[in-house]
């Protein structure tokens, strides 16, 4: 009996520690609302509503798109808590970073024959890359190969959209709402105009408004706001002599 209650004891002493290390990942916030100017620019605002313990905590928001403008990013939480540090980290999914991780290990070069559709494949170790990449097979260096690189799966810490980290402190545990700020490109809108004559006295006349997104990131059911025109934005400071 003295063992088996030590064991639970233990037990119960250990689980809350091992649950304080997981981070919440947000991805699908609550409301958006976007204003869309002329020049090709955004301000977008976003609400998400979480519930956070009374601890030292980390946040990650995903699926930033990659034409943000990091220094434009703003948090605010409600009462409570306490924004520590928040760090921007680009999408770095792409075929460079796979195979730097790759380099050293082996993998594997594919060639296809057009005429007979049958694949030929070739063990080889990633030596690296100076323009192009190269090899090294039954232990001579190919300085160059036409064949397909074909890794055996995706390494870790690699990421298809923008992530933000935020270290936070909450002094209880809540509900709270996290509100993220920020301004990208590659969102624009134009309009065409629809004067229709009824008679000598009236006439009505409609506006279209097409929107175009280029941002890389699709944004549900937000409220939009359309200014004509460019956000008047502060440049350099010149110095005085």
């Amino acid at each position: 009996m003295k063992r088996i209650a030590f064991i639970f004891l233990f037990l119960l002493f250990i689980l809350p520690v091992t649950g304080m290390s997981k981070n919440l990942i947000l991805s699908s916030p609550e409301k958006t609302f976007l204003i869309i100017y002329n020049d090709n620019t955004a301000n977008v605002s976003e609400t998400y509503a979480l519930r956070l313990p009374k601890k030292l905590g980390t946040i990650e928001i995903t699926n930033l798109p990659d034409t943000i403008v990091s220094p434009s990013i703003n948090i605010l939480f409600s009462d409570g808590v306490e924004l520590i540090q928040q760090s921007y980290k680009p999408s770095n999914f792409t075929t460079e970073e796979i195979l730097n991780r790759y380099i050293d290990r082996e993998i594997k070069l594919v060639l296809w024959d057009k005429e007979t559709l049958k694949k030929t494949v070739q063990i080889a170790r990633l030596l690296g890359k100076k323009g192009t990449y190269f090899y090294e097979i039954n232990g001579e260096v190919y300085l160059n190969h036409p064949g397909t690189i074909v890794v055996p799966r995706i390494p870790e810490g690699l990421h298809k959209t923008g992530t933000l980290h935020i270290n936070y402190k909450a002094e209880k545990t809540k509900n709270v709402r996290l509100r993220m700020n920020y301004n990208l490109n590659g969102l624009n809108w134009s309009a065409n105009y629809h004067l229709t004559i009824l008679n000598d006295n009236e006439a009505t006349i409609r506006c279209l408004a097409t929107l175009k997104n280029h941002s890389g990131k699709s944004f549900h059911n937000a409220t939009v706001t359309l200014v004509a025109g460019k956000p008047n934005r502060a440049g350099p400071s010149s110095e005085r002599v």
